[in-house]
């Protein structure tokens, strides 16, 4: 932990761990906002359990700002030793900065480590004049880095109108696609279903019947309803996966980060698991959901047993039909993405945000930029156009703000 005063009224701490902050404190300014990725639970159940940790890369360190003795603003920050877990890939970046006879890292990262959801930005207490602690924050940021050496400071997958205020303080952005699914208030799964065209319509009720046809059977826990056996269970299924697909390379999250879960951030958490005939009390495949207000948040699956169609009905039409059956209002399916545009969920923009500090690279990505942000723009809104359902009317699929969804 270190510190310094700014005037009579500002002083600065730069934090090692999220141990360092008070929860309520940080909390309060966490709280109001519509994602739940930057509450101190989820920053704790990271560190805590050494899913971040300097070893893989992760080094915490938090830059808070006080007004005496009250918390008034916070940039969840960490020194990356490397790009693992930020689901952008700059490792071209890095190639073309080490031949300019730098060293790309370390660097400076503003994001929820291994969450490519959109929402990340400084925490900034009500009242407070948000641009100008924006643009303090930035330039205690930017002494950081420059008497450090590091070569550039990031942050990914911001909050759509907070990504504006920072690109006007000199900082390019970077557009990627995502997929999201929004609910234009549906009174049921069938209703979603009718605004496909027939042939994919037929395709999702046959994937969907799949769970029937197999004997399986579909509950959903949540909260204090949870049981105690499944956070063990999903550590398991979301090995599995990460152990089928990735080689382990995407495992990020230990054990520990899901036996804390009940202890830490229950009230954030839902389950959805399928049952065989065979077995009513202990699933053979568990889905991890994070649900704050009217928005649901894919997070990890996994199975015991390999089922036809389990993982669509898992990751995308159970967790449709709870948005549905709940009024939610977005529903963010995570990362991935080949299967999702013909199952209901349009491509959109996400966003993150670059500064380097040598200015002849700051140069070329500003160049590079332009050019990759019209291509991704163009083939996003070609492949929306080809869709197999009606785009709903709303803004969400440009980058507008979509705060109040």
């Amino acid at each position: 932990m270190s510190g310094n005063l700014l005037n009579n009224q500002l002083a600065v701490m730069w934090i090692d761990s999220i141990t360092q902050v008070n929860k309520d404190d940080w909390n309060a300014l966490a709280i109001p906002l519509s994602t739940p990725f930057l509450e101190w639970e989820f920053f704790y159940l990271l560190e805590m359990s050494k899913s971040v940790d300097p070893d893989k890369g992760w080094i915490p360190y938090h830059l808070t700002l006080w007004r005496g003795s009250r918390l008034i603003a916070i940039a969840p920050l960490f020194i990356k030793l490397n790009s693992e877990g930020e689901f952008l890939y700059d490792y071209h970046w890095a190639n073309y900065y080490n031949q300019l006879g730098g060293s790309y890292f370390p660097k400076m990262l503003g994001m929820t480590p291994f969450t490519p959801v959109t929402g990340y930005q400084f925490l900034i207490a009500s009242g407070e004049k948000e641009y100008e602690i924006n643009q303090l924050l930035l330039s205690l940021i930017d002494n950081f880095c420059l008497n450090n050496f590091f070569s550039s400071c990031h942050f990914l997958f911001p909050d759509f109108r907070w990504r504006v205020q920072i690109e006007t303080l000199g900082y390019n952005t970077w557009i990627h696609n995502g997929f999201i699914w929004l609910n234009q208030n549906y009174s049921s799964f069938d209703e979603f279903l009718h605004t496909f065209k027939s042939g994919q319509r037929k395709n999702i009720k046959r994937e969907k019947n799949s769970l029937h046809m197999n004997g399986l059977t579909i509950q959903y826990h949540e909260g204090e309803n949870i049981p105690p056996h499944f956070f063990s269970l999903m550590y398991e299924c979301y090995s599995n996966t990460c152990d089928k697909y990735s080689e382990s390379k995407t495992k990020y999250l230990t054990q520990k980060f899901f036996l804390e879960l009940p202890n830490v951030y229950l009230h954030r958490v839902m389950f959805i698991a399928a049952y065989s005939k065979e077995n009513s009390h202990l699933p053979i495949s568990l889905s991890f959901y994070i649900k704050k207000g009217h928005r649901l948040y894919g997070r990890y699956w996994g199975t015991q047993s390999y089922y036809p169609f389990l993982h669509f009905n898992m990751c995308y039409y159970q967790s449709i039909e709870y948005a549905i059956a709940h009024k939610l209002k977005v529903f963010d399916p995570g990362a991935g993405g080949d299967h999702k545009p013909r199952r209901g969920f349009p491509h959109y923009l996400m966003f993150s945000l670059h500064r380097f500090y040598n200015m002849q690279m700051q140069h070329v990505i500003q160049e590079y930029l332009k050019e990759i942000n019209m291509s991704e723009i163009k083939t996003m809104l070609i492949e929306n156009k080809e869709l197999p359902f009606k785009i709903p009317k709303s803004k969400v699929f440009y980058g507008i703000q979509w705060r109040n969804q």
